[in-house]
């Protein structure tokens, strides 16, 4: 498993760690995403709580305070158009972007994050080797590490696992953990690291769902366009 601990560490180590080249990571997500994050300067990692897949609810929900996660792909994915259906026709007017990151700018942002605001950083690429009966069989491992030194990073590992239907997002999770052990969240199911640099060596290309040139859909990106021109991200567009 690639299971990388980012602790205060330089991009360096991590692009020695993965073993392909590795130069973007990749972010689908609703437009308003982007807009609020870019107005609020903040970025955003949430509770696995939150996430919408049900079978993944039942196994994180004893631990939805204690991680917070961001989650993207480490390459284009080989059936992307699932990738762009999962949100698609969720909101008519919030449509889907997919925001390519540049891998060191991102990590050394995280870098200063977790400096800045006593966080490890964890990342992992997701394994869809095992069924659903077989990730759970997984959580006595977890369990049974409670206290020790070893706990975190076995639950990293049982975060790092996802149902084979799933394969096709080639997903590359960051989980956030407090290095002195406490819960990430107090209340809410989501964590704004603030003063985040939305700054132009971190956005390599920001890229609209594929249409034909006339299709009637393209009608509700005017909105969205006139706003990402009006960040300077307009050069992005791909």
């Amino acid at each position: 498993k690639y299971i990388y601990d980012y602790k205060n560490e330089t991009a360096v180590p991590f692009t020695r760690f993965y073993p392909k080249k590795l130069f973007f990571f990749h972010k689908y997500t609703p437009f308003s995403w982007l807009y609020t994050s870019q107005k609020r300067k903040v970025l955003t990692f949430v509770s696995p709580s939150v996430w919408k897949d049900p079978y993944e609810d039942e196994l994180v929900s004893n631990y939805d305070k204690q991680v917070a996660c961001l989650c993207m792909t480490c390459e284009r994915v080989i059936n992307e158009e699932s990738s762009w259906n999962a949100y698609e026709g969720s909101n008519a007017q919030d449509p889907v972007i997919r925001i390519s990151y540049n891998v060191p700018a991102f990590l050394s942002r995280l870098n200063r994050i977790g400096k800045d605001k006593g966080i490890d950083f964890y990342i992992t690429t997701v394994d869809y080797s095992l069924s659903q009966d077989g990730i759970k069989s997984l959580k006595y491992l977890v369990e049974e590490s409670k206290g020790n030194d070893d706990y975190t990073e076995r639950l990293v590992s049982y975060l790092s696992f996802k149902r084979k239907a799933f394969e096709y997002e080639n997903e590359v999770r960051f989980i956030a953990v407090k290095s002195n052990g406490n819960n990430v969240f107090e209340k809410d199911h989501k964590i704004d690291f603030e003063d985040f640099e939305w700054s132009d060596d971190l956005i390599s290309c920001i890229t609209l769902p594929p249409l034909p040139p006339f299709h009637d859909e393209r009608k509700k990106y005017s909105w969205e366009l006139q706003v990402i021109k009006n960040y300077g991200l307009d050069k992005y567009l791909s």
